[in-house]
């Protein structure tokens, strides 16, 4: 029988404290009933994961794909940016893994900011190792991330430090108690994302009824999420097989559309997306971070006009942490940028990349 664990923050004389309590789901209605009467409704939270034993730190876990976005958001231009945030997750969700927007669920988290939901039905995985599964998340969300920040060169505000085993949040409809609001779905999440009058956090200050979508089994995303975690399981042998394709020769030589690249002035527009490219086929010839940034300030400084010093810094530091974990931006990306060279040896090779 499957287990979860129950959370309250409280403060007493003592100090501030957390109380964990671990429950049989089958009796989860009346356990969760009992204990939001016991703390007033008021910072109370449910483990992320499902356990199949009552020993969480052994145990296999099952759970959903999860998203923390958290930044201060105290004037609505904050609010709104966060909102085409979120968005961009849901809209990524769906091109790399078919997660159709109306499978994800949104809630206000009743303080800075929100949380996506995509329920374990949707990729119906089971019960399977927490440590692999916690990582595979991750890794999905570091993606998603440089994502972002690859292309728009602003900070993207989810929270990775929250991927372990034992992670919770807080309740549907309990209430935060920093702020006095209550975490809330969000109505008609794909409208709600778009339409910027809507005032959530006068709407947080009751509750609100859950009215998302059925949560049903996506074949297809079941599909693409096995393909995508197997090249994360050997993503250390995937990365080292890489980089020995694209290792340069004795004499350093690189690729030829590499080559082309660092002798071209790149125009606005197309800027973001060829020095994403370049710093990741860069890394793939395992320099370091220092070497790349100043390989590409020399190049950038040709480009019309050059993207500031800060932009092209936060553009390789991305594109570094997507290489870290085996996914590389290599031969399609290149060739849907115009820069696939004849004389490349690997022309004509399946090179999986992003």
């Amino acid at each position: 029988m499957p287990f979860a664990e129950f959370g309250a923050k409280t403060v007493t004389e003592e100090g501030k404290r957390f109380s964990r309590v671990i429950f049989d789901i089958a009796q989860e209605g009346n356990v969760l009933q009992q204990q939001r009467t016991a703390y007033g409704n008021v910072d109370v939270y449910r483990s992320i994961f499902s356990y199949d034993s009552p020993d969480l730190m052994t145990a296999k876990v099952s759970g959903p794909l999860f998203f923390d976005f958290d930044t201060d958001i105290d004037n609505n231009d904050n609010i709104i940016a966060l909102k085409q945030q979120v968005k961009h997750c849901i809209v990524t969700l769906e091109q790399l893994l078919a997660i159709p927007f109306e499978a994800c669920r949104v809630y206000f988290s009743g303080g800075k900011g929100f949380h996506v939901i995509v329920p374990a039905e949707v990729l119906g995985l089971g019960f399977v190792d927490g440590f692999k599964l916690t990582k595979d998340y991750k890794d999905l969300v570091e993606y998603v991330k440089a994502s972002w920040e690859s292309r728009y060169h602003t900070p993207y505000f989810t929270d990775t430090q929250i991927y372990d085993r034992r992670r919770m949040f807080r309740l549907p409809n309990s209430i935060n108690s920093k702020s006095g609001l209550y975490k809330i779905p969000c109505p008609q999440s794909k409208r709600f994302l778009s339409d910027d009058s809507i005032d959530i956090m006068t709407m947080a200050q009751s509750p609100a009824e859950e009215n998302f979508a059925a949560a049903i089994f996506i074949p297809e995303a079941r599909q693409r999420w096995d393909a995508l975690t197997e090249e994360t399981d050997v993503s250390v042998s995937a990365a080292s097989q890489k980089r020995e394709i694209r290792k340069p020769v004795a004499q350093g030589k690189l690729l030829p559309c590499v080559e082309k690249i660092l002798v071209t002035s790149v125009a606005k527009g197309q800027r973001n997306n060829v020095t994403v490219a370049l710093a990741s086929a860069l890394f793939q010839h395992d320099m370091s971070v220092e070497t790349v940034y100043e390989t590409l300030l020399s190049w950038n400084s040709n480009n019309s006009p050059p993207l500031s010093e800060s932009e092209l810094l936060r553009t390789v530091m991305s594109a570094n942490e997507v290489t870290k974990r085996g996914w590389y931006y290599g031969c399609t990306t290149i060739r849907n940028l115009g820069y696939c060279d004849n004389s490349c040896k690997l022309q004509g090779k399946a090179v999986k990349n992003i």
